[in-house]
């Protein structure tokens, strides 16, 4: 599966960290950041609007617009890497299926907890 990292996880560099790599060859995965000039918009999405409960149309457009740049260079899926983001997109309003980090690790926590 080739995976890309979503607007904010690209943007922290976590696809670059050799760790992560790694980690993803072994699961039999692949790691993409998007070349789009994603920096401030994204930043500005999820810092002025997401993190204060307002979800635009507009943005929620331009996030799509990265992760479909994604789609194009040949990935499967993207992982939204920040927590605010699954709350602007999901499978219905992404051009790729979505991997929601947090909900990933909940589950991963539940099951731990409960083993």
């Amino acid at each position: 599966m080739d995976v890309g990292a979503s607007p904010s996880s690209a943007r922290a560099g976590s696809w670059k960290v050799p760790s992560t790599q790694t980690r993803s060859r072994r699961a039999g995965s692949s790691g993409r950041c998007p070349t789009s000039p994603i920096g401030g918009g994204s930043t500005a999405v999820i810092f002025d609007e997401l993190v204060c409960g307002r979800v635009l149309d507009e943005s929620r457009a331009h996030l799509a617009a990265v992760i479909d740049g994604l789609r194009r260079r040949g990935c499967d899926a993207v992982v939204l890497g920040c927590t605010e983001l699954p709350l602007i997109l999901d499978d219905r309003s992404s051009p790729l299926p979505t991997l929601d980090s947090t909900r990933i690790l909940a589950r991963a926590a539940l099951r731990a907890a409960v083993a």
